[in-house]
């Protein structure tokens, strides 16, 4: 075992120069766009055929999978947005 001896402490920093870079500042960072959207739980009630008709198409997406989950919600975002067109038409 190596036996070494305390490092010595180092010399406190000049208050002027700790000052001269304080006062330096810098920029804020940029600040991010909050998300206006707050996420809500639903309890979903699906037949199991078309349970079963969804993760087969979750399957036979390539070349990145997704979730189950995320093929609904794309699902349900398409037919809202079909719906505002069809609104709009009128």
């Amino acid at each position: 075992m190596t036996i070494t001896t305390k490092p010595k402490t180092s010399r406190k920093p000049d208050e002027a120069i700790v000052q001269k870079l304080i006062n330096k500042g810098g920029s804020v960072a940029a600040a991010t766009p909050e998300k206006s959207t707050q996420l809500s739980s639903v309890l979903l009630r699906i037949p199991a055929d078309m349970l079963a008709q969804i993760d087969a198409s979750v399957k036979r997406r390539h070349p990145i999978r997704i979730s189950r989950q995320t093929w609904i919600i794309e699902a349900l975002y398409a037919r809202l947005r079909a719906e505002e067109k069809d609104i709009d038409k009128i």
